[in-house]
């Protein structure tokens, strides 16, 4: 598959006075190119600040970066309990303790 930039690459880079030049390349970009979405992410991620990069240029793609913002970790659908025992900082495992002190119980114990 060949992308459509890659058959004029200068084209993809119009001066700022030819508006028009940039126009086309967004619209060849939007209608006959594949990676569209990825191109835009990764010209939002990089902060290129030249061309037209997921059919937009450069000005367009400053409220994109805003929308491609990590995405925050889902929150914890429980809570991290910690052994029972004084001073010990381990999750616990079960019986309120944590995998090494609840092996020793059971081992006191036998």
């Amino acid at each position: 598959m060949t992308l459509p930039c890659t058959r004029d690459p200068e084209a993809w880079f119009p001066e700022k006075s030819h508006a028009w030049a940039a126009t086309r390349a967004k619209r060849i970009c939007n209608t006959e190119c594949a990676a569209v979405a990825a191109c835009l992410a990764w010209a939002v991620e990089h902060h290129i600040k030249h061309g037209v990069w997921g059919g937009r240029t450069a000005e367009e793609r400053k409220p994109a970066a805003l929308t491609l913002e990590v995405i925050p970790p889902a929150p914890r659908k429980y809570k991290v309990r910690l052994c029972g025992l004084d001073g010990c900082e381990r999750k616990h495992h079960s019986n309120d303790l944590c995998n090494k002190h609840l092996l020793q119980a059971r081992r006191a114990a036998a």
